[in-house]
This record gives structure tokens, sequence and C-alpha cells, in this order.
């Protein structure tokens, strides 16, 4: 049987910011829902990491939460791997995100701040597009 072209070898929480208090930036320009993608390759092309940065602001609620993971991932494969590596382990990744992030925000309050789920292609997409 074929191994996987990545495998996910563990995973990292980086941050994690939770606040009750929005700064008046957050208030007039901060964007309900933001999420950031990086990636890349040890020199030997063996392992691979991708991080996911995502922050939620609820102006309602007065709540704000930022969470950071990095996965870490052993390259099988190296045929488009840069690409391979952020698309897939970016949708590897983003479920521990998500998850991290409604739990957080579920401490202090009966309603938990949600990310929906969502295709890695279409946002990384709206975010290479200039605007």
């Amino acid at each position: 049987m074929d191994k996987p072209v990545i495998s996910l070898e563990k995973y990292e929480v980086d941050k994690i910011n939770f606040s009750r208090t929005l700064t008046n930036e957050d208030k007039e320009n901060g964007e309900a829902f933001d999420v950031s993608f990086s990636g890349g390759l040890t020199e030997d092309e063996k392992n691979g990491k991708v991080t996911i940065s995502v922050t939620c602001i609820d102006k309602e609620t007065f709540r704000k939460a930022t969470v950071t993971v990095s996965g870490y991932f052993l390259i099988n494969d190296t045929e488009n791997i840069k690409e391979f590596l952020i698309v897939n382990g970016s949708a590897i990744i983003f479920p521990y995100v998500r998850s991290i992030l409604s739990m957080v925000t579920s401490f202090d309050s009966e309603t938990a701040l949600l990310i929906p789920t969502v295709n890695i292609l279409d946002i990384m997409k709206d975010k290479s597009e200039p605007k």
C-alpha cells in the first residue's frame, strides 16, 4: 500500500489569546473571522511545517480570540510538495484550530465562538487576490 504524500507527526499550540476587551480598531475595522496560513520544508525536504492563525471577533459580546497552531508533517513524496503541504496540511490542521478556539471561548460563556467549516482552497484564493 502506498504511503500518503504527507502524514501528521504532531501539532503544537503556538498561541492562545482571549480577551473580553475590544480595541477601537477591532470595533470599527475588525473582521469577524480572519485566518492566515504559512508553511515550509526543512532543508532535506523530509519534514514540513504548516502554521494556521485564526482570529475571531464577536462585537456583540466584546470577545476576541486568537489561536495559532503548527502542524509538523513527514514528507513521503517531494513532487509539488510545497503546494500540497500548504493546502492539505492546512486541511488536516484546521479542525484542531476550530476545536481549540471553540473550547477556549466556551470557558466564560455558554456561547462559544464557532468557526464554520471552510474550503481551504477558497480561503487561500481570497487571501491571494489583490484588494
